[in-house]
């Protein structure tokens, strides 16, 4: 059977598609984190765990991405938590609060997967999500608000 191994999350097999959830460690975060991976063939999984064991970088390139994206797509995001949550806090402020709590590993081509991260303010606090999207190689390839 196909599996995804990585120093993050372990072995994870996979049988079309897969969810877990893991406690994890991102820097200096260790939260429970949900991996989804879309069926993917094990080439492909190898490749993925290879971009995943670098998790650290990713995490602060989305988190570059998600600072330097100047559309209303993140200024929303931010104004809407911040309003609904009566939260006190600048802008940098509350990105730098955003928890990843989802990683994401789907079929694309013609590069074979993408890796997406979600971010959140909270699960408890809110179902909306910034999710950042990294092509095979590792570049960020878009930033989109989710919910």
């Amino acid at each position: 059977m196909p599996a995804l191994e990585t120093k993050l999350f372990g072995c994870v097999e996979i049988a079309g598609d897969a969810y877990v959830q893991r406690e994890t460690t991102i820097g200096a975060r260790t939260l429970t984190r949900s991996l989804y991976v879309g069926g993917l063939d094990q080439p492909a999984l190898d490749r993925a765990a290879i971009l995943l064991d670098t998790a650290d970088a990713l995490d602060a390139h989305a988190r570059e991405a998600i600072r330097a994206d100047d559309t209303d797509l993140v200024k929303d995001f931010i104004a809407f938590h911040l309003e609904e949550l009566s939260l006190e806090l600048s802008p940098l402020e509350f990105l730098a609060r955003l928890d990843l709590i989802g990683v994401n590993v789907h079929p694309r081509e013609p590069e074979g997967f993408s890796v997406v991260f979600d971010y959140s303010i909270g699960r408890a606090q809110s179902d909306q999500l910034l999710a950042v999207r990294f092509d095979a190689s590792g570049t960020v390839a878009a930033v989109s608000h989710e919910s």
